[in-house]
């Protein structure tokens, strides 16, 4: 476990120093001891625990003192029972509480079991708030003499739409182990180009997509946070590099990414995401709104970097949902935007909203040469090369698309006319929902469609259709 503490299977052998240290617990904060009822079964542990199916384990210190215990105990064929979990002074403080719980969820979950039921002492606090930051949800049954709190973990799978070798399917999966994160039951999330992409091979990423989202923090360590509604940052960092010191988790190299890299997504029931991730949704936004805020962080994230004036000259080539968000929350800086695209409905949507010029892509070769600045964000190959001729020289191309393959361009275009190339990825989310709260920006003229989580598969092809907009996925 650690290398001055071991954990293994405990025996009838190690049953006075079992007591030893769950007595020595107990009297340290003054809780009775029971031997005839509730601690009757450390009288043998290999009956009790071992020979109906359960487990009971013990840490070891090298002196061969055993300063932790854990154990499930089989209730039922469906529930669990989460028993003696103690620890000697000497080593609380180091996360082997969440370690040795998170092992232990994921035991009883391996071995089919639906729930775990625990009970516990309110004075046993740090207990208590580790328990409730995992998932575990009071409920009111009659508890034995000593405790007056008891809890229940659902271990059922819930579902998840997933990616495999480029297959979509919506599969049963556990929910996810909140130890240590915070624990997010998902309203409803969108999905996204990058999302479809991915299904295409993009990133190479196999688990649960999406990463647009809005849900409700089910369990968390900072009490203050359940029962919120919230939105999340979608990149996780190491919080020891450079980039995460410096406050900025984007460019972390090991960060992992929400439904993108390393980390199961948002088109699920549940997710987890670091606390320092979420961010409360004002009341003034709504849940079909709330569900654009990483989408508008990253178009409005251009700002971050590219200084954008009233007399700049900006074009955005694509009237996908992306290219829309970066119009309409572009406008905060620039006085007009011309919009580039293929499909009349979505110019349509993009030219009621402000001073917006839309132009088809057919038309788009008579402004060549007429822009400082030029968003590429159509999500296609043809779109750098379009985007490229718009340009003056000396002017600024913003990327913005993710897409699986290799555009092809003149480099030598870049060196001549003195281009400057920017890459523009994700954006912060606090800007995004103040831009929503205070109606600066209005976006739910662009949900084309929502379904219900169980219909992902037909959902991702809905979004695939053409002139399709937003599609959402409820829970």
């Amino acid at each position: 476990m650690t290398n001055d503490l071991i954990i293994r299977s405990a025996t009838n052998a190690d049953r006075s120093k079992i007591e030893d240290l769950v007595f020595g617990v107990l009297r340290s904060f003054d809780l009775a001891l029971d031997r005839e009822g509730t601690d009757k079964d450390l009288s043998d542990i290999e009956a009790n625990y071992l020979a109906r199916g359960g487990i009971f384990e013990v840490i070891e210190n090298l002196g061969g003192k055993i300063v932790g215990t854990i154990g499930l105990y089989p209730l039922d064929e469906s529930t669990i029972e989460l028993r003696k979990m103690y620890f000697d002074p000497s080593i609380r403080g180091r996360g082997l509480g969440k370690k040795l719980l998170t092992k232990m969820i994921e035991k009883a979950r391996n071995m089919g079991y639906l729930r775990i039921y625990l009970e516990t002492a309110s004075v046993l606090e740090q207990a208590v708030h580790l328990y409730e930051s995992a998932g575990f949800l009071p409920v009111d049954v009659k508890h034995t003499p000593r405790c007056d709190q008891a809890y229940i973990l659902e271990l059922s799978d819930k579902k998840a739409l997933r990616v495999s070798d480029g297959a979509v399917s919506v599969q049963d999966v556990p929910r996810p182990t909140a130890v240590g994160e915070a624990l997010v039951r998902v309203i409803k999330s969108g999905i996204c180009n990058t999302d479809l992409e991915i299904a295409r091979g993009y990133a190479g990423f196999n688990g649960t997509i999406g990463h647009e989202f809005v849900g409700v923090v089910e369990a968390a360590e900072e009490s203050r946070l359940v029962g919120k509604r919230v939105v999340g940052e979608i990149n996780v960092g190491c919080g020891k590099c450079e980039c995460c010191l410096g406050g900025d988790s984007r460019h972390c190299p090991d960060r992992t990414v929400l439904g993108i890299h390393g980390r199961d997504g948002a088109h699920a029931e549940f997710l987890v995401l670091p606390e320092s991730n979420l961010i409360e949704v004002p009341e003034t936004v709504s849940d079909n709104a709330a569900v654009f805020v990483e989408p508008l962080a990253a178009a409005f994230g251009i700002s971050e970097r590219v200084s954008i004036g009233p007399n700049d000259k900006v074009a955005v080539v694509g009237d996908g949902k992306l290219g829309i968000l970066c119009t309409r929350s572009l406008l905060k800086f620039a006085n007009q935007i011309t919009q580039i695209g293929k499909h009349k409905r979505k110019l349509d949507l993009a030219e009621k909203y402000g001073n917006v010029t839309a132009v088809v892509l057919d038309d788009a070769h008579l402004l060549n040469g007429q822009y400082d600045i030029v968003i590429e964000a159509s999500g296609s190959e043809s779109g750098f090369s379009t985007a490229l001729d718009l340009l003056k020289p000396r002017g600024t191309l913003v990327l913005k698309s993710t897409f699986h393959g290799s555009p092809a361009w003149e480099a030598s275009r870049i060196v001549v006319d003195e281009i400057t190339i920017v890459g523009s990825r994700c954006g912060r989310f606090a800007p995004a929902l103040e831009l929503l709260s205070t109606k600066v920006v209005e976006l739910e003229d662009l949900i084309s469609d929502e379904l219900p989580l169980k219909d992902g598969v037909n959902a991702m092809k809905r979004a695939a259709e053409p002139g399709a907009m937003k599609v959402l996925l409820s829970n």
